[in-house]
């Protein structure tokens, strides 16, 4: 395969896995757990995190900066809307609402993100 071909479909693997990442992260937690476990891949490289779970509104939520600080990602919390970058691709999500926009996919959250002091809390579970 051609070198530009390989970048263009490593590029679209990365963003596929952005996005996969954060639809995986919702539907993990039942409101009983304590703390929740987290791993990426990149590559060889392992990436692990380790987050209490925040209940609000009856509903287990983790810290999503926190989360993507910890896997090696950044996250920027703007007005009404966070950024989410990972491994050299961006994803949008806007507060009250579920879609969640990638570098090339659209997908949405069970649940829309919800700011919270100075976060933004991410719901890994269906309302108990």
């Amino acid at each position: 395969m051609h070198r530009d071909a390989l970048g263009v479909a490593s590029r679209r693997a990365t963003r596929a896995a952005v996005c996969a990442f954060l639809a995986v992260c919702t539907g993990l937690a039942s409101a009983q757990e304590t703390a929740l476990r987290f791993v990426a891949y990149a590559g060889d490289d392992e990436r692990v995190a380790q987050l209490p779970v925040i209940e609000h509104k009856g509903v287990a939520c983790i810290a999503l900066p926190e989360l993507v600080e910890q896997l090696g990602g950044g996250c920027r919390l703007l007005s009404g809307r966070v950024q989410v970058d990972m491994a050299r691709q961006t994803a949008w999500l806007r507060e009250t609402q579920t879609e969640v926009d990638g570098s090339l996919n659209h997908f949405s959250l069970l649940h829309p993100v919800t700011r919270q002091g100075d976060t933004v809390l991410m719901a890994v579970s269906e309302p108990g």
